[in-house]
């Protein structure tokens, strides 16, 4: 059976021609994958498009009517019609289903018919309307001035754990030459970690075949299994949890493609962000316990208190501006503050910021908690970047916010009166 995708150009196996004057296009022997020769591949493409200069009707084949001979058929109508190559592919996927053509096979079409060299300057960020990536955008936008379009997508723009062929039309339309990967699946659980490795495999995808650079954030959690008491980017990754396996996963399959094919990709490290509006559960939970003078535990395991660098949002979007305009980056960066303390002396920093009469206590847990230091020293000297605001600050500001937020004052006194952590 013939799929025609235009009245005189159609794709098929090689068991199902049709009889009649048609022009054979044999796709079969091609690779369906990366590694085709353009010469070969642009010989397939110029063959069918004089058969229809020509006016004869024109079935490219191969063995299965599915990879090839639809990548081959899409070239052949863009040359044929002088079209871009996407709006080959709007026509073609029209009539078949796009995830069954070989990503490779069809971006070395595309290659064959490109005259220009790929030398885009604009940036792509995923998770555009995220924590982050809200922030990270208005940032770009302001400080670039026009000079470098600013792009966003998230699920409902482009499905990146399914629309890799239209995520690489987003990046030809729209000439981006930089991918800021923020996206991560939530809750944090085995289908998402399933998720986030399916996403990040069909972003290096695209980065690698258009000769893209990308920035991963990573987190401080690869590292949180680790015995090492000083946290260097060389260290070994050590995740506990569920979400540090799945982002160190990630950072192994970066290093794949890196190995592979030399792929431009820096891993960015976030310790543990926290704002005005979003922090750590147990930030708010003690700031809500202060205000109403209850008693705030906090955990002290076999080996100590837990301990943290957190770093305020403003500093981290700082950080991923400067290494957006970074031209030389290293594979990774631990963006972190050298400040650090206990949940313990958080705890403390939070009453009195609030003048609250709380008690703190400590609760003793099983286990051992991370006590390492993370080490943020090599990326302030390379983005030329330090934080600017201190935990004292943050927590002030924290706590200025939660003073207009009075509704949860007004409910009644619950039998539970302490917060943990």
């Amino acid at each position: 059976m013939v799929k025609w995708i235009t009245p005189f150009l159609g794709t098929t196996n090689y068991q199902s021609i049709p009889q009649g004057d048609y022009f054979l296009v044999d796709a079969r022997e091609l690779l369906d994958g990366p590694n085709n020769g353009v010469e070969l591949v642009r010989s397939k493409v110029e063959a069918g498009t004089m058969a229809l200069k020509e006016g004869r009707s024109v079935i490219v084949f191969c063995h299965y009517g599915i990879s090839r001979s639809n990548a081959i058929a899409t070239g052949i109508l863009a040359q044929y019609k002088q079209w871009n190559f996407n709006q080959a592919l709007e026509v073609v996927f029209k009539e078949i289903d796009e995830s069954n053509i070989d990503f490779n096979m069809l971006q070395t079409v595309r290659d064959c018919l490109q005259h220009k060299p790929y030398n885009h300057k604009n940036i792509l960020i995923t998770g555009a309307h995220g924590f982050l990536g809200k922030r990270l955008h208005a940032k770009l936008q302001k400080e670039m001035l026009g000079a470098v379009e600013v792009h966003g997508i998230d699920v409902d723009t482009i499905d990146l754990c399914s629309d890799r062929m239209r995520l690489n039309q987003f990046v030809h339309e729209k000439e981006i030459e930089k991918i800021i990967h923020l996206a991560h699946p939530f809750p944090h659980n085995a289908q998402s970690t399933g998720n986030a490795l399916c996403m990040l495999q069909n972003l290096l995808e695209v980065v690698h075949t258009n000769g893209l650079k990308m920035i991963f954030t990573s987190s401080w959690v690869v590292y949180e299994n680790s015995s090492e008491k000083n946290i260097c980017e060389k260290t070994a990754l050590a995740p506990k949890t569920i979400y540090g396996m799945s982002k160190a996963l990630c950072e192994h399959l970066i290093s794949y493609y890196r190995k592979l094919y030399n792929a431009n990709i820096t891993i960015a490290r976030l310790s543990p962000i926290y704002s005005t509006t979003k922090m750590p559960g147990f930030m708010s939970t003690f700031f809500e316990y202060a205000a109403q003078n209850k008693t705030i535990r906090t955990h002290l395991y076999e080996n100590g208190s837990p301990a943290m660098q957190l770093l305020h949002v403003d500093d981290a979007i700082n950080a991923l501006f400067q290494a957006s305009q970074h031209t030389n980056l290293p594979n990774s960066l631990n963006v972190s503050t050298h400040e650090r303390y206990s949940v313990h002396e958080i705890a403390h920093m939070i009453k009195e910021i609030g003048c609250s009469k709380s008690a703190i206590q400590r609760c003793s847990m099983m286990g051992k908690t991370f006590t390492g230091k993370i080490d943020p020293s090599n990326t302030m000297g390379i983005l030329d970047w330090k934080p600017n605001v201190r935990l004292q600050d943050g927590l002030t500001l924290i706590n200025k916010q939660f003073q207009k937020e009075t509704t949860w004052r007004k409910r009644p006194p619950t039998t539970q009166q302490s917060a943990s952590l």
